[in-house]
């Protein structure tokens, strides 16, 4: 079931699919679907940022974008999701709101490692 995010509203999501869904078959798989509800929720809840929209495509190395309004992006992988968070969230407390306002995105994707351009 879809959670609404603090301001009321649904999140957006945006997904690239190689095949046309017949009706009634699921386009995105429901663990993918459920994990990026759980990266919306984990983000708004433990770092207070302000998400634009969340987009999936499976063909890419960069499966998962999140665009934040802040302006900057979070690159993630579909495996270790939890970890990757856990990652950012021990991460983004320690930039001020001028730091994080000068970053273009934060790559989450390689091990313990945090890339941030």
């Amino acid at each position: 079931h879809a959670q609404l995010h603090q301001d009321g509203v649904l999140p957006i999501f945006l997904a690239k699919i190689d095949k046309e869904a017949a009706l009634r078959q699921e386009a995105i798989p429901k663990n993918i679907f459920d994990d990026l509800f759980d990266i919306q929720n984990k983000i708004g809840q433990s770092t207070n940022l302000d998400i634009d929209y969340i987009s999936y495509d499976p063909g890419e190395l960069l499966k998962i974008v999140v665009k934040t309004k802040t302006g900057f992006s979070i690159y993630l992988d579909t495996e270790a999701i939890e970890k990757q968070l856990e990652k950012l969230t021990a991460f983004l407390p320690t930039k001020s709101e001028e730091e994080r306002e000068k970053i273009q995105y934060i790559d989450l994707r390689f091990g313990d490692r945090i890339y941030i351009k």
